[in-house]
Protein backbone atom coordinates (compact mmCIF):
# COMPACT_ATOMS: atom_id res chain seq x y z
CA UNK A 1 0.00 0.00 0.00
CA UNK A 2 1.33 3.33 -1.04
CA UNK A 3 1.64 6.09 1.92
CA UNK A 4 -1.58 8.00 -0.05
CA UNK A 5 -3.98 5.12 -0.03
CA UNK A 6 -3.87 4.59 3.55
CA UNK A 7 -6.14 7.66 4.62
CA UNK A 8 -8.66 5.93 2.29
CA UNK A 9 -8.34 2.72 3.30
CA UNK A 10 -8.77 3.70 7.00
CA UNK A 11 -11.93 5.95 5.84
CA UNK A 12 -13.82 2.93 4.23
CA UNK A 13 -13.45 0.72 6.45
CA UNK A 14 -15.03 3.09 9.19
CA UNK A 15 -18.14 3.79 7.08
CA UNK A 16 -18.31 0.25 6.06
CA UNK A 17 -21.44 0.81 8.40
CA UNK A 18 -22.25 -0.18 12.51
CA UNK A 19 -20.88 -3.58 14.50
CA UNK A 20 -23.13 -6.23 15.40
CA UNK A 21 -22.77 -4.93 19.23
CA UNK A 22 -24.06 -1.74 18.42
CA UNK A 23 -26.95 -3.22 16.54
CA UNK A 24 -27.82 -4.87 19.63
CA UNK A 25 -27.40 -2.26 22.00
CA UNK A 26 -30.46 -0.16 19.63
CA UNK A 27 -32.24 -3.40 19.82
CA UNK A 28 -32.41 -3.88 23.31
CA UNK A 29 -33.51 0.52 23.77
CA UNK A 30 -35.89 0.06 21.56
CA UNK A 31 -37.39 -3.11 22.98
CA UNK A 32 -37.30 -1.57 26.36
CA UNK A 33 -38.85 1.47 25.12
CA UNK A 34 -41.93 -0.82 23.49
CA UNK A 35 -42.18 -2.42 26.44
CA UNK A 36 -42.72 0.23 28.80
CA UNK A 37 -44.93 2.73 26.49
CA UNK A 38 -47.42 -0.81 25.19
CA UNK A 39 -49.43 -0.45 28.13
CA UNK A 40 -49.78 3.56 28.42
CA UNK A 41 -50.77 2.57 24.77
CA UNK A 42 -53.55 0.74 25.38
CA UNK A 43 -54.89 2.70 28.09
CA UNK A 44 -54.93 5.62 25.95
CA UNK A 45 -56.87 3.80 23.20
CA UNK A 46 -59.44 1.88 25.38
CA UNK A 47 -60.16 5.33 27.17
CA UNK A 48 -59.94 6.97 23.40
CA UNK A 49 -62.86 4.44 22.63
CA UNK A 50 -65.27 5.06 25.42
CA UNK A 51 -65.22 8.36 25.38
CA UNK A 52 -65.85 8.18 21.79
CA UNK A 53 -69.31 6.14 22.35
CA UNK A 54 -70.05 8.33 24.93
CA UNK A 55 -69.55 11.11 22.87
CA UNK A 56 -72.01 9.49 20.84
CA UNK A 57 -74.58 8.67 22.77
CA UNK A 58 -74.67 11.99 24.39
CA UNK A 59 -75.17 13.67 21.48
CA UNK A 60 -78.17 11.10 21.06
CA UNK A 61 -79.59 12.71 24.03
CA UNK A 62 -78.94 16.02 22.66
CA UNK A 63 -80.82 15.33 19.42
CA UNK A 64 -83.70 13.95 21.30
CA UNK A 65 -84.18 17.07 23.11
CA UNK A 66 -83.63 19.44 20.35
CA UNK A 67 -86.09 17.40 18.11
CA UNK A 68 -88.79 17.45 20.97
CA UNK A 69 -88.77 21.28 21.50
CA UNK A 70 -88.34 21.73 17.41
CA UNK A 71 -91.74 19.76 16.80
CA UNK A 72 -93.22 20.23 20.04
CA UNK A 73 -93.91 16.96 20.46
CA UNK A 74 -92.45 13.66 22.67
CA UNK A 75 -89.11 12.64 21.19
CA UNK A 76 -87.53 9.36 22.82
CA UNK A 77 -83.94 7.97 22.99
CA UNK A 78 -84.39 4.19 23.15
CA UNK A 79 -82.22 1.01 23.02
CA UNK A 80 -82.61 -0.62 19.64
CA UNK A 81 -80.94 -3.49 17.96
CA UNK A 82 -82.35 -2.74 14.46
CA UNK A 83 -82.43 0.53 14.40
CA UNK A 84 -85.96 1.11 13.19
CA UNK A 85 -87.98 0.31 16.61
CA UNK A 86 -86.96 0.36 20.69
CA UNK A 87 -86.28 -3.54 20.67
CA UNK A 88 -83.34 -3.86 22.60
CA UNK A 89 -82.70 -4.37 26.27
CA UNK A 90 -79.22 -3.20 26.11
CA UNK A 91 -77.51 0.30 25.17
CA UNK A 92 -74.47 -1.74 23.77
CA UNK A 93 -76.58 -3.13 21.04
CA UNK A 94 -77.40 0.41 19.68
CA UNK A 95 -79.75 3.06 19.74
CA UNK A 96 -82.24 5.44 18.11
CA UNK A 97 -83.96 8.89 18.46
CA UNK A 98 -87.81 8.34 17.37
CA UNK A 99 -90.19 10.59 16.66
CA UNK A 100 -93.40 9.19 16.94
CA UNK A 101 -92.62 6.53 14.76
CA UNK A 102 -89.93 8.08 12.52
CA UNK A 103 -86.05 7.38 13.18
CA UNK A 104 -84.86 10.72 13.39
CA UNK A 105 -81.30 9.09 13.98
CA UNK A 106 -79.95 5.26 14.23
CA UNK A 107 -76.56 4.74 16.27
CA UNK A 108 -75.71 0.86 15.94
CA UNK A 109 -73.72 -1.03 17.76
CA UNK A 110 -70.03 -0.63 18.43
CA UNK A 111 -67.78 -2.66 17.01
CA UNK A 112 -65.33 -2.11 20.06
CA UNK A 113 -65.87 -3.76 23.41
CA UNK A 114 -67.77 -0.70 25.22
CA UNK A 115 -70.38 -1.62 27.63
CA UNK A 116 -73.48 0.68 28.19
CA UNK A 117 -75.57 0.16 31.20
CA UNK A 118 -78.44 2.76 33.17
CA UNK A 119 -78.44 2.57 36.76
CA UNK A 120 -81.57 2.13 37.26
CA UNK A 121 -82.29 0.13 33.95
CA UNK A 122 -84.14 2.42 31.68
CA UNK A 123 -83.93 1.21 27.33
CA UNK A 124 -86.01 4.07 26.66
CA UNK A 125 -86.17 7.70 27.53
CA UNK A 126 -88.78 10.62 26.60
CA UNK A 127 -87.74 14.26 25.93
CA UNK A 128 -91.23 16.07 25.78
CA UNK A 129 -91.63 19.52 23.74
CA UNK A 130 -90.63 21.97 26.48
CA UNK A 131 -87.47 19.85 26.51
CA UNK A 132 -87.38 18.09 29.81
CA UNK A 133 -86.67 14.83 30.47
CA UNK A 134 -89.30 12.60 31.30
CA UNK A 135 -86.76 11.05 34.04
CA UNK A 136 -83.55 11.51 34.93
CA UNK A 137 -80.65 8.92 33.99
CA UNK A 138 -77.01 7.93 34.46
CA UNK A 139 -75.35 6.35 31.69
CA UNK A 140 -72.21 4.45 32.44
CA UNK A 141 -69.87 3.51 29.74
CA UNK A 142 -67.05 0.88 30.18
CA UNK A 143 -64.59 -1.64 28.33
CA UNK A 144 -65.61 -4.78 28.74
CA UNK A 145 -62.31 -5.96 27.67
CA UNK A 146 -60.64 -4.09 30.31
CA UNK A 147 -62.81 -3.32 33.21
CA UNK A 148 -60.04 -2.41 35.59
CA UNK A 149 -59.79 0.76 33.71
CA UNK A 150 -62.59 3.65 34.82
CA UNK A 151 -65.08 4.57 32.03
CA UNK A 152 -67.06 7.76 31.37
CA UNK A 153 -70.54 8.74 32.87
CA UNK A 154 -73.38 11.07 31.11
CA UNK A 155 -75.68 12.27 33.81
CA UNK A 156 -79.38 12.99 32.03
CA UNK A 157 -81.32 15.79 34.02
CA UNK A 158 -84.69 16.27 34.65
CA UNK A 159 -84.39 19.34 32.75
CA UNK A 160 -82.93 18.19 30.16
CA UNK A 161 -79.53 18.80 29.96
CA UNK A 162 -76.78 16.18 30.07
CA UNK A 163 -73.54 16.04 31.38
CA UNK A 164 -70.24 13.86 30.48
CA UNK A 165 -67.54 12.88 32.65
CA UNK A 166 -64.59 10.91 33.66
CA UNK A 167 -65.83 7.87 36.21
CA UNK A 168 -62.73 7.45 39.05
CA UNK A 169 -62.31 3.82 40.05
CA UNK A 170 -62.74 1.23 37.85
CA UNK A 171 -65.59 -0.18 35.94
CA UNK A 172 -65.47 -3.92 37.25
CA UNK A 173 -68.76 -4.19 38.94
CA UNK A 174 -70.95 -2.63 35.82
CA UNK A 175 -69.04 -4.58 33.37
CA UNK A 176 -71.61 -7.46 32.67
CA UNK A 177 -69.59 -10.86 32.05
CA UNK A 178 -69.34 -12.37 28.92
Amino acid sequence: MTPSSLPLAAARRRAAGVTLIELMVVLSVMAILMAVATPDLISTSVMQRSKSRSEELQAALRLARSEAVKRNAQVTVCASANGTDCNAEDWANGWIVLAGTTVVQHWPASRQAIGITEASGLTSLNFTGSGTAGQSATFVLCSTSTPQWAGYQISQALAGSSRLSRRTGSCEAETPSS
